[in-house]
């Protein structure tokens, strides 16, 4: 899949790599290279070197599915088996994943078939016990939950990576040395491709019209040349102690040769399924999410102002906003549902804030609600089957 496809939109976007100043060689794996691990700074936008890419959209018409086993990952089908896919909207109208939740979503996956949108099927083993994880974040980085309360949130990933090194800890630990040996994988310095089986990152996209998961095609992906082992500190991210308190995982620096892709439709009841040895992926903000925080800002003032029964502020808060170019179908749908209440905000702001508003604040909550990204993410051992003939 490591050729540009006939017909896809592309989409420029920035996405976040390894500093070459912070790359060098490994002298635990000889071949390999490091990067350098950056405590206490946080990894961010300061801290990694920014690049543009052009991400291919395979939401359009007639793109070619990704292949599990060319590029590294595919997109899935969920079965809504044992009440998933009721589950999962709970998750993201609440905003936020219950003990009760996470419970269900393993049980719904334990032993599920995943058909795959390239004629193959991923039969689940084992959802791991770690790494269950909900993210959400505003568009354009915008901070939607500030102030709710005080658990700690995931956003998007800021950094391109592959989440855990075949010959690193915890998987060294876990699998006793045996995972090169039993786990599809691909690395700079050992590779099986002949496993059927696979430890895979399952990610639930509830909605992402923003801040999107993108992944690399491996096919175009020189490993010995880009990608570099790098030692994560958990803190914050996982519930580990001792040896197992720093994950070994894979950092990758920018080359004009890989190949990024996207699914601008992709919403609840579907699946990313990519190889957690070997894809790169993060997360990115589209062209245009500086539009949707511009309205979500605004509808928000315009509720403030209707609770305060305050008519000159609805009409500050709701005048004609500038415009800009929106790549995407689906953030373009969002953006005019939201620019068409901040016109009906405008026209009937005297009615809106001596009267009944209801029905106007009910559609202009869920109007913001759909441009908050939303996702869960878990680990599960899998077995890929044979295609049928």
């Amino acid at each position: 899949m490591s050729c540009t496809l006939v017909g896809m939109s592309i989409v420029t976007s920035t996405l976040h790599f390894a500093r070459p100043e912070r790359v060098g060689s490994d002298h635990e794996r000889p071949g390999v290279r490091r990067s350098t691990t950056i405590e206490p700074a946080p990894l961010d936008h300061t801290t990694l070197a920014a690049h543009p890419c052009e991400l291919r959209d395979l939401a359009a018409p007639n793109a070619q599915q990704p292949s599990l086993d060319e590029a590294g990952f595919a997109i899935g089908d969920l079965p809504d088996r044992r009440g998933l896919h009721d589950t999962l909207g709970g998750v993201l109208h609440d905003q936020r994943m219950t003990p009760d939740d996470e419970a269900a979503i393993r049980h719904a996956l334990s032993r599920a078939r995943l058909r795959l949108r390239d004629g193959t099927q991923l039969l689940i083993l084992h959802v791991a016990p770690e790494g269950l994880l909900f993210r959400s974040e505003g568009p354009a980085g915008l901070d939607v939950h500030k102030g709710a309360d005080d658990e700690i949130r995931h956003g998007g990933a800021v950094n391109v990576h592959a989440d855990q090194d075949v010959l690193g800890t915890p998987i060294r630990q876990l699998m006793r040395g045996h995972a090169p040996r039993l786990l599809r994988h691909d690395a700079p310095d050992s590779f099986n491709r002949r496993s059927p089986l696979m430890l895979v990152n399952l990610w639930l996209p509830l909605q992402q019209l923003t801040r999107p998961l993108t992944l690399m095609d491996s096919a175009s992906l020189d490993r010995r040349r880009h990608q570099c082992r790098y030692r994560l500190p958990t803190e914050g991210i996982l519930n580990r102690s001792g040896q197992r308190a720093v994950n070994d995982i894979w950092a990758f620096l920018h080359d004009e040769a890989q190949e990024w892709y996207f699914h601008s439709e992709l919403g609840l009841g579907h699946a990313y399924v990519f190889d957690t040895l070997s894809t790169a992926h993060g997360s990115c903000a589209l062209p245009g999410e500086e539009v949707a925080a511009d309205r979500y800002r605004r509808l928000a003032a315009a509720e403030a102002a209707i609770g305060n029964r305050d008519t000159p502020a609805l009409c500050a808060a709701a005048a004609a906003p500038s415009t800009s170019d929106v790549p995407t179908a689906s953030l373009q749908r969002a953006i005019a549902t939201m620019d068409s209440l901040l016109g009906e905000a405008v026209s009937q702001a005297e009615r809106l804030t001596t009267g009944n508003a209801d029905d106007w604040l009910r559609r202009s909550h869920v109007a913001r609600a759909a441009v908050v990204r939303s996702s869960i993410e878990l680990r599960a051992l899998a077995i890929r089957l044979p295609r049928k003939t």
